[in-house]
C-alpha cells in the first residue's frame, strides 16, 4: 500500500520495479482465474468452442480493464522518466544559485529566507530539507561538481555553534557545541535521497553527577563528516570521518564561511576542502584545492529494518524483524535533485553555491 501511495504521488521509490510487480500480478491473477475457469467448466460442462465462448463471455470486462490498467500504469511511469531526462537535458551546464529568488527557486519544509546582509540563503528548523526547483521541469543533475560557501549559526548572536549535552558510553555527561549540514543529492523528493553531513563540535567540560572534584575541560574541535540514506522518510547513517581544528585542518574556521567542493562521478562522491580562485562573480566558480577530506563509495542496498533502540524486547519477540535483511537503492546512480538540510535548531548561511555537470 505504501509503494502505491507513493506512486500516485509521483514518488514511488522505484517506479520500473513497481511496474514490473503491477504486470506480474496481473499475468498471475488472469492466469489463476482462467485455470479456475477451466477446472470448473471442464468438469461441468465439455470443453469445447461454447464453453470456451462462455468463459470468455464472463471475463471480458476483468480482462479488458486490466489490460487498460496496466497500459495507463506503463504511460505514467515512462511519462515520468521522460519528464526528468527532460528536465536534465534543460538544468544549464553551469547552474548558479541566486538567493534573492529562494522561495520560487526552492522546494522546502522548514524555516528559509533570505538574508540581505550576507547575501545567503539562511537554513534552519528543515528536517526534510529542501531541494532547489522551477515550473513544469524540475532541476536535476547526476553527475556534478558543487562548489559553496557556508557558516554556521548558533543560537546566540555572534556564535557559530549551538550548546547541547550528550551522554558518553561510560555514563559521562559532556557539555558540547555543535551544528551540522547536510548536502542532499541524487534525489527523488524529499523522503529520498543520499546525504552528507557535515559538522563541526567543540567539548566543553565534562558535568559529573553529583558531583565533579575537577571538571574536564577539553576545548577539542572536531570536524564530523558522515553518509546518510533517507528511503521512505526513514535514515539510515553510516560511520563517517573525523578531523581535529584546527590541527589537521588549519584553513578550517569555525566562526568563518567555509569553502566545500563536492563531486558526485558515477557512483562516488569526493569532498575536497579549498578557497575560492574567483569570488562572486557572473561565471561559474572554481576553488583552488587544499585538501581532499573524503571518499564515500555509494552503497547498493539499504538496511531494511530500523532499530530506534529503545524497543529491544519488542524486535526480539517479533520473528518478522531481521537485522540483516536489506533492499536494493533505486535511486543510486540515477537523476537527482540537489538541495541542503538542517534539523532542528542547526542552522547555516549557503552562498555563492554554483553546480556544474560532469559530461
Amino acid at each position: 500500500m505504501d509503494n502505491w501511495l507513493y506512486f500516485l504521488r509521483f514518488r514511488a521509490r522505484d517506479r520500473w520495479e513497481l511496474t514490473k510487480h503491477t504486470f506480474l500480478f496481473i499475468f498471475f491473477s488472469l492466469l489463476f482465474l482462467y485455470g479456475i475457469y477451466s477446472i470448473i467448466f471442464r468438469y461441468a460442462l465439455p470443453l469445447d468452442a461454447s464453453t470456451l465462448k462462455l468463459i470468455w463471455d464472463k471475463t471480458p470486462e476483468l480482462i479488458l480493464s486490466a489490460i487498460f490498467g496496466a497500459i495507463i500504469l506503463l504511460v505514467l511511469v515512462v511519462f515520468l522518466q521522460v519528464r526528468e531526462e527532460l528536465g536534465l537535458f534543460m538544468t544549464e551546464h553551469c547552474f548558479i544559485f541566486n538567493p534573492k529568488d529562494c522561495l520560487n527557486n526552492i522546494d522546502f519544509q522548514g524555516m528559509v529566507t533570505f538574508e540581505p546582509k550576507e547575501k545567503a540563503l539562511s537554513v534552519t528548523n528543515s528536517g526534510s530539507g529542501i531541494l532547489f526547483h522551477r515550473p513544469l521541469l524540475n532541476y536535476y543533475w547526476r553527475d556534478f561538481e558543487a562548489i559553496f560557501e557556508f557558516k554556521f549559526l548558533g543560537e546566540e548572536k555572534g556564535k557559530s555553534l549551538k550548546t547541547s549535552y550528550e551522554l558518553t558510553k561510560l555514563g559521562s555527561t559532556y557539555c558540547t557545541q555543535n551544528n551540522y549540514l547536510g548536502f542532499i543529492f541524487r534525489a527523488k523528493d524529499l523522503d529520498n535521497y543520499f546525504m552528507l553531513s557535515i559538522g563541526a563540535k567543540k567539548y566543553q567540560e565534562r558535568i559529573c553527577e553529583p558531583k565533579c572534584e575537577e571538571p574536564n575541560k577539553e576545548g577539542k574541535k572536531i570536524l564530523l563528516v558522515t553518509p546518510h540514506i533517507k528511503i521512505g522518510g526513514m535514515w539510515e547513517v553510516f560511520e563517517g570521518k573525523k578531523f581535529t581544528l584546527p590541527k589537521e585542518l588549519p584553513r578550517f574556521k569555525i566562526e568563518d564561511y567555509i569553502f566545500l567542493r563536492i563531486v558526485v562521478r558515477g557512483t562516488r562522491l569526493d569532498l575536497w576542502l579549498g578557497e575560492l580562485a574567483k569570488k562572486r562573480g557572473q561565471e561559474c566558480q572554481e576553488l583552488k584545492e587544499e585538501m581532499h577530506l573524503f571518499t564515500w563509495d555509494l552503497p547498493t542496498h539499504y538496511s531494511v529494518n530500523w532499530s530506534d533502540g529503545q524497543n529491544k524486547e519488542k524486535e526480539q519477540d517479533d520473528k518478522s524483524y531481521s537485522p540483516g535483511d536489506s533492499s536494493k537503492i533505486p535511486f543510486r546512480n540515477s537523476i537527482g535533485r540537489i538541495g541542503f538540510r538542517a534539523y532542528g535548531d542547526e542552522r547555516f548561511l549557503i552562498r555563492d553555491l554554483t553546480i556544474k555537470k560532469i559530461d
